[in-house]
């Protein structure tokens, strides 16, 4: 019997398979890539006993436009952002939306692919492993702990100028238990942790680099010792370093508010 997925906002959440998924333009117009992570993602989350799936994924522009002000009001000073040369406020206890054109949630590539996904289900579990499948997750950002997006990628929409998604190499399942179980062997080994070298947005010329976790560990690399420490670690197979962003020359660019999320200046 095929796999079914947590889906929707219902109470309780509908479930889909993977071929009914695809039927869905919320989410058969997320990026394949996206796709691929987000569905290895709900696979994980229902082995581990903590599942998660999709609440909603690609939006057209009206239902940007109607989620940003249900979530917004008009105000003649300050504010929060602009939208067709107004203001808006952020209503109080609401979670930000972007304006239209502004959103990942949107068509975005030059496929008209969304780049983003909003998630239900236990996204405690999902926060803290999102990571290990190249999506990061808005709960220290807006405070949305349900919103992903690849992780490499500009935080923001309007900072996106065309990146391709590379395949993310995906955490390996775990093998079906034999049976008859066989007498004890070596403890498993620790899944090594996926690292991504970050620079200065603000100040590309800034030689200071910090390693971040993709999750919410975030620590600054004091010295090109410290830097040539990672490597051999991960040429023991003890941590991987993105494939993407593994070096001091070309890292992933974060602004200072950004790392300031995880405690950095």
């Amino acid at each position: 019997m095929a796999s079914t997925y947590l889906y929707g906002y219902d109470t309780p959440p509908k479930r889909a398979t993977a071929s009914e998924l695809d039927t869905k333009r919320t989410w058969s117009k997320l990026h394949p890539e996206m796709r691929r992570r987000l569905l290895a993602l709900f696979d994980a989350s229902r082995e581990a006993g903590h599942e998660v799936g999709l609440g909603g994924g690609w939006r057209t522009d009206a239902i940007q436009l109607a989620t940003f002000l249900a979530r917004h009001n008009e105000v003649s000073t300050d504010g929060c952002c602009t939208y067709n040369g107004k203001r808006y406020a952020l209503k109080p206890g609401m979670a930000p939306a972007a304006p239209p054109g502004n959103s990942y949630h949107e068509s975005t590539t030059d496929d008209d692919e969304a780049l983003a996904a909003d998630l239900i289900g236990d996204l405690v579990w999902m926060n803290a492993n999102c990571w290990r499948f190249g999506l990061i997750h808005f709960a220290q950002v807006n405070k949305e702990p349900w919103h992903v997006q690849p992780t490499e990628l500009p935080r923001s929409r309007s900072k996106y100028t065309g990146q391709q998604l590379a395949v993310w190499p995906l955490p390996t399942p775990p093998a079906p238990v034999p049976v008859p179980t066989p007498p004890p062997g070596p403890a498993p080994t620790t899944e090594a942790k996926m690292l991504t070298i970050v620079g200065n947005e603000d100040n590309h010329a800034d030689p200071r680099r910090w390693v971040w976790d993709g999750g919410t560990s975030m620590r600054y690399l004091t010295s090109e010792a410290d830097y040539k420490r990672l490597v051999d670690l991960a040429a023991v197979g003890l941590c991987k370093l993105h494939p993407a962003f593994s070096t001091l020359a070309a890292p992933f660019w974060m602004t200072t508010a950004e790392r300031s999320t995880y405690g950095q200046p």
